[in-house]
């Protein structure tokens, strides 16, 4: 089904010769890409593609544009997530659930534009994003041997367990 998405419809020959089982089995899959396709869109989306309806590859493409954007759209979408990860600070009266939150939702925006950070970049952006009141824990984590190779959720678990005692 994804070859009818990427190398475009089947055509059929023009005579009157019936069709091969490769080529029933290529017909087959195109019928199979444009109706997954048209099901699974939203009205609003699918009203701006369904010109494309006998050729998916057309679709496909015309979607691709929809759903990501052009090269500027991306290339903004790349400079905002970058900035909010890079700009990315703790408030004074969030609770540090909150501030998890929001810090992985950023990184999530991040992985979204397939931009990978290592542990080390996310863990220390992470403990230097949090508050002063902070600071002993985030001192011990700094400095803890393990901070290149622990999960995020793991240095977040230790905070807290520092938090409630």
């Amino acid at each position: 089904m994804m070859k009818s998405f990427t190398e475009g419809p089947f055509i059929r020959p023009k005579n009157d010769t019936p069709l091969t089982a490769e080529e029933v089995k290529c017909e087959k899959a195109d019928r199979e890409a444009k109706s997954s396709l048209m099901l699974a869109l939203p009205n609003s989306i699918y009203n701006r593609i369904d010109c494309f309806k006998h050729d998916p590859k057309m679709m496909w493409t015309q979607l691709e544009k929809i759903m990501l954007g052009s090269s500027v759209a991306t290339q903004i979408r790349l400079t905002r997530f970058m900035n909010n990860f890079e700009e990315f600070k703790g408030k004074d009266d969030e609770s540090l659930k909150v501030i998890f939150d929001r810090f992985c939702t950023v990184l999530n925006d991040l992985r979204k534009i397939k931009v990978e950070k290592t542990e080390l970049e996310t863990n220390l952006k992470f403990l230097n994003a949090l508050q002063p009141k902070r600071n002993k824990s985030c001192h011990r984590l700094r400095n803890d041997v393990r901070i290149s190779t622990m999960q995020i959720q793991e240095m977040y678990e230790i905070l807290l367990t520092d938090e409630k005692l």
